[in-house]
């Protein structure tokens, strides 16, 4: 079949593609009041998606209907531009977009980007969901009530002016939990806690539910911290009758409670559902969810990492991400490698795994970081990721203290453990303990991977080392090994390394494979004479350490060479025998 590929960039949105959003840090009313030249309260009525000149990226467009404005134009619609969308075969989605939904209504924070095109000002916080059941708006980070207008004469008291009404709404408001013939009522959720995105059930009783032809299960979102709901797909609904509905968790399900609605009616449980960790998905164009896979996308084990030259040069920030990445490494041995550093400084689908900060202006203010997964089906129900890239706010508000963690600072390591699990195919939860948790704090430590984010980790990886459907071939996990010496920790296969040198007893011959191989380990003498093969067959993955004996007659003082051929490459190092 044709390829389909499906770029995720670490996201936010609702039940309608993949996505976490990640890296958030809270930003005040004023912040983002001030960051907008344009804020209105609106309805999205349409939404298209458009490629970029080079066709290398996709846009979406949503129109929106105004009913108020407080900051800005008075134009009766508005069409704002969001990163992230649906063409072709191709889907691109992006955490520091907003996933919006036709139908939608809510507070619009705006700016004019560099195409002379409305978009929301910061992070997805310039969104404020009206939740017409709570009678709040809500970013995800700020709840403010909307009842007596209370919202909107704040913002009217931060711009400094009266809010100009463009159009007149009947606001329909649904009671929530109410009794009545015909009407959803929700009396009980089995069971209480669950995982998301790996084919649990729920079961939701009650009275009122139909026959769910016009029925819609909804989660709290895990990517805003329940500001808004995301929709259970159709195809996960197992069953759906008059008192009971048994629906699959979906991974962008956090901690709270279920939602059922019913013809616009709807009723929220008093139970509240506990999601542990959640396994991040792809849903395609029918609406299906389906796994997303870890494979040997590089040929060598799994997934070969890049460094951005300017992130490189930046010792703490490397430093910062070396750790994490053993951290990772060793506890779940996933295989990524770290390789040789790139100049590539572009978010693109370009087969380079790079980590890099990000150029100026191009994360919106509210954004710490992002991580880009890069996904193709080979077949209708199997996906995998093809790549991924993570980019950095490159900013002085960063720790890169390893012992202490300054108020005013966000923990740069905490926040690259977090992308890291991210790419392990990790979504995000609503858990503050929890290293997957939506967003950080000033001052807040989490370095440590929790034993629920590591569980996840270890279905995903599970699954990763199977006999796959298609596509390249079942990722390989690395030895536990690999953990024994740091210098074997990050890197892909690279020259031996040759202690003591020079040498007069015995040679120690260390290198570090990312996956089985066949090859040779040979000395050579300044003529090209073959003097010792310490191996000639299969070498193992992880740390390899060969002794070979200087002191036999096959060596004298002098030069020699030690070659290594293994997994398509070749290396040559100088030895000196004797002093």
């Amino acid at each position: 079949m044709k390829n389909k590929i499906l770029l995720l960039l670490t996201l936010l949105f609702k039940q309608t593609l993949f996505t976490y959003a990640c890296g958030d840090y809270e930003l005040t009313l004023k912040q983002i009041t001030d960051y907008s030249s344009q804020i209105t309260k609106a309805k999205v009525v349409d939404k298209s998606c458009f490629y970029n000149k080079s066709r290398t990226f996709i846009y979406t467009k949503y129109s929106l209907e105004v009913i108020t404005v407080f900051k800005g134009s008075n134009s009766q619609k508005i069409d704002i531009v969001e990163e992230g969308g649906l063409m072709d075969d191709l889907i691109v989605t992006s955490s520091a977009s907003r996933n919006l939904e036709v139908g939608e209504e809510g507070y619009f924070f705006l700016s004019v980007n560099t195409n002379h095109q409305y978009t929301l000002a910061t992070s997805s916080q310039s969104y404020f969901a009206i939740n017409n059941n709570l009678q709040t708006a809500s970013n995800g980070f700020l709840n403010y009530s909307i009842i007596d207008y209370n919202f909107e004469k704040q913002i009217e008291k931060m711009v400094g002016s009266i809010a100009i009404k463009i159009k007149t709404v009947d606001s329909k408001i649904h009671n929530q939990n109410k009794v009545a013939q015909g009407l959803p009522l929700v009396t009980n959720i089995s069971p209480k806690t669950i995982t998301a995105g790996t084919e649990s059930l729920l079961t939701i009783s009650g009275s009122g539910f139909g026959n769910g032809s016009d029925g819609i299960v909804y989660f709290t979102n895990s990517d805003d911290g329940g500001a808004t709901l995301v929709s259970a797909f159709k195809s996960n609904i197992q069953s759906w009758t008059d008192n009971k509905i048994v629906v699959k968790v979906p991974s962008q399900a956090g901690t709270g409670s279920i939602c059922v609605s019913k013809a616009g009616s709807q009723s929220y449980s008093t139970q509240i559902l506990t999601v542990t960790y959640a396994r991040s998905s792809v849903a395609t164009t029918n609406n299906i969810n389906y796994e997303s896979n870890l494979v040997n996308e590089s040929q060598v084990g799994g997934y070969l990492i890049s460094l951005n030259t300017k992130f490189e040069a930046k010792t703490e920030a490397k430093n910062s991400f070396l750790n994490a990445l053993e951290n990772w490494r060793c506890n779940s041995l996933v295989n990524f490698t770290l390789t040789s550093a790139t100049t590539l400084d572009v978010k693109e689908n370009d087969n380079v795994n790079v980590i890099r900060f990000a150029s100026p202006s191009e994360l919106k203010p509210g954004v710490l970081g992002i991580t880009y997964n890069f996904f193709v089906s080979c077949a209708d129900s199997y996906w995998y990721v093809k790549g991924f890239d993570m980019i950095f706010l490159d900013s002085l508000i960063w720790n890169f203290d390893t012992t202490q963690i300054n108020s005013n600072t966000y923990d740069f390591l905490s926040v690259v453990t977090h992308e890291l699990g991210h790419a392990h195919q990790l979504s995000h939860v609503i858990d503050k303990d929890n290293l997957m948790h939506f967003s950080i704090r000033k001052a807040e430590s989490k370095r440590v991977i929790d034993a629920n984010s590591l569980a996840c980790a270890d279905v995903v990886l599970q699954d990763a080392i199977k006999s796959n459907i298609c596509g390249p071939k079942s990722m390989q996990l690395l030895s536990s090994n690999i953990c024994d010496d740091v210098f074997f920790t990050f890197y892909e296969l690279q020259k031996p390394q040759l202690l003591p040198n020079p040498v007069n007893d015995v040679l120690n011959i260390n290198f570090f494979l990312p996956n089985d191989a066949i090859g040779t380990l040979q000395i050579f003498d300044m003529i090209g004479q073959l003097v010792a093969e310490p191996i000639n067959g299969k070498m193992l993955l992880g740390k390899n350490s060969v002794q070979v004996s200087i002191s036999n007659s096959n060596f004298i003082n002098g030069i020699y060479f030690v070659k290594l051929v293994a997994l398509n490459k070749t290396f040559v190092s100088k030895l000196v025998v004797g002093n």
